[in-house]
């Protein structure tokens, strides 16, 4: 069952078709969630959340970088 206390809001590169990665602030964490599953969410403290925010803008998660280059 959907948290209703939440305010989600869906990334902006969602294509509409069901495979969204949403967020919405909860206390001192942010919660995420699959939208083809909006029954479940998981918690990260807002500081983590930025780390890895920031580490995905910085293109640390991109294939580029995480091949074994041998």
């Amino acid at each position: 069952m959907p948290d209703h206390r939440l305010h989600w809001t869906k990334a902006s590169h969602s294509t509409g078709i069901g495979a969204c990665v949403e967020i919405a602030p909860h206390g001192t964490h942010i919660a995420v969630r699959n939208s083809r599953h909006p029954g479940v969410h998981i918690r990260f403290p807002r500081a983590e959340f930025a780390v890895f925010l920031s580490a995905t803008k910085n293109g640390e998660f991109d294939r580029s970088h995480t091949l074994d280059p041998a």
